[in-house]
């Protein structure tokens, strides 16, 4: 599959699950602005899916931000799959990642009315560190204690 292919896959994903939420939140999808990014985190290795059947389920990309301290501004599942199996497979890829690359600290934005994810990111053990009227910042100290707990996630 071509990397334009996936890329619109990527794009309508988004479109559907965070366009409402980043409207209302006064901050629409710069469609071009969102290839950019997908286009830099595929060349640095720092895109990651789940598909079955050749069908995308879920994505997250990762920037690193300093030495040990990385950014998740992407981590999108389709409506009809928010199921154990897809969570499963991107959190795997994602804690693989972490151990692999000596990930201190994990930070991710979450808009305020996306009850969704901030719910998520608090289920995970974030803690938000900063809010504004749009939303919040999420910190994540990746720890010997983190480390078992999400063994048995």
């Amino acid at each position: 599959m071509s990397w334009e292919v996936k890329v619109d896959e990527y794009i309508a994903l988004d479109l559907l699950t965070l366009s409402k939420l980043s409207e209302e939140a006064d901050r629409p999808i710069d469609v071009s602005k969102y290839r950019a990014a997908l286009a830099l985190a595929k060349h640095a290795g720092l895109l990651f899916e789940c598909r079955k059947n050749s069908e995308l389920r879920g994505y997250f990309t990762l920037r690193e931000l300093t030495k040990g301290l990385w950014f998740v501004p992407m981590f999108v599942v389709h409506p009809n799959h928010r199921n154990k199996v897809v969570f499963w497979s991107l959190f795997s890829q994602l804690k693989t990642f972490i151990t692999k690359h000596h990930v201190v600290t994990l930070i991710s934005n979450v808009y305020r009315n996306n009850e969704l994810s901030n719910n998520f990111h608090k289920k995970l053990g974030f803690l938000v560190t900063r809010e504004n009227e749009r939303g919040f910042e999420y910190t994540l100290e990746i720890n010997e204690t983190l480390r078992k707990k999400w063994q048995e996630v």
